[in-house]
């Protein structure tokens, strides 16, 4: 059995989404397919699988065109719940009238490509309020395979240069870990200056954009404005004590996933999507302003325990699906 998997060139979640199902369908023949040359080669090959990882943006147009002569197509969608009607989620907002129409133009070629049985939708919206609308246009709901994937990926640890010579393992001050992308997710980013600003008991490791902080940052904020690997990224989760999710995102956050496969204390706001995640390592607060009140000496240590059963783990589902539907 043969699995094309699509990927763009573009930086992302692709690339560890395309390492994944490589190492979850192992025992299978699976290509990584880039270049449009590659692609074009490829959509031909009827009796072959391909999974589109830019479902939501330009393979959407080349799995409509595979689909004409070929229904072993599946679809990887991270933002599929743009598709759905404003008036049923209030927080989606149309710029204009040309936009509502192209994602109603999406949705219905999503909702006939499953009819016709020529596209397999894998969506990552379980336990989110848009389960239940996204059934007409997904054939397989999961957590996000960044809840799961770490033992398929075979990251390695790497310590970065801004550790090297660091004292992090302060039992006084515990460490902070926020990752600052060019996401859209809500990260509260105006709340988060001015704690930074006015906290002594946290020392603060910001990677990414770091234009949000007041100008005059103080000595506990460690800034990393550089591209940082997986490698580098899981050494920073492992070393430092707590990881900044407090977002007020509806879908799952790929930060946080990988911060709860390594068992990490995650920060989340109170009532919101991911603070309603059954995690037993989450801090929830109305605010962060909470966090100074915490005291961590009666809060027990359980970053160690690593062996944890990952309640998360789909990833046996969703090979037994991807082999049932090829």
């Amino acid at each position: 059995m043969i699995f094309n998997i699509f990927i763009p060139n573009k930086k992302g979640h692709y690339e560890d989404y395309s390492s994944f199902l490589n190492n979850l369908l192992k025992n299978h023949e699976v290509k990584t397919v880039r270049s449009f040359k590659e692609k074009l080669t490829v959509l031909f090959r009827y009796n072959q699988n391909v999974i589109f990882l830019n479902i939501d943006h330009k393979d959407m147009y080349w799995s409509l065109l595979r689909s004409l002569f070929s229904k072993k197509n599946f679809g990887v969608s991270v933002s599929v719940e743009s598709l759905i009607n404003k008036n049923n989620i209030p927080s989606i907002h149309y710029r204009n009238l040309l936009g509502l129409i192209k994602k109603k133009a999406k949705y219905n070629v999503f909702k006939l490509l499953k009819s016709s049985d020529r596209l397999k939708l894998i969506s990552i919206h379980k336990m989110t309020d848009y389960e239940g609308k996204l059934k007409d246009i997904t054939s397989f709901l999961t957590y996000d395979f960044q809840y799961y994937d770490l033992p398929y990926l075979n990251v390695g640890y790497q310590q970065p240069k801004e550790l090297l010579n660091l004292y992090i393992e302060d039992p006084l001050i515990k460490s902070v870990l926020i990752f600052n992308n060019t996401s859209k997710a809500k990260k509260n980013l105006s709340e988060l200056s001015d704690w930074i600003f006015t906290s002594n008991k946290y020392r603060f490791f910001i990677i990414g954009d770091s234009s949000f902080l007041r100008n005059d940052i103080k000595h506990n904020v460690v800034l990393i404005n550089r591209y940082v690997s997986n490698e580098e990224m899981i050494y920073f989760m492992e070393k430092l004590d707590i990881i900044y999710c407090y977002y007020n995102n509806d879908k799952p956050s790929g930060f946080m996933g990988r911060a709860m496969q390594l068992n990490k204390k995650v920060i989340v706001p109170l009532n919101s999507y991911l603070g309603s995640i059954p995690y037993t390592s989450s801090i929830r607060v109305t605010s962060l302003a909470q966090m100074d009140e915490i005291d961590w000496d009666n809060i027990s240590d359980t970053n160690s325990n690593n062996s944890k059963i990952n309640q998360f783990d789909e990833s046996e589902l969703l090979r037994e699906f991807l082999l049932q539907e090829a």
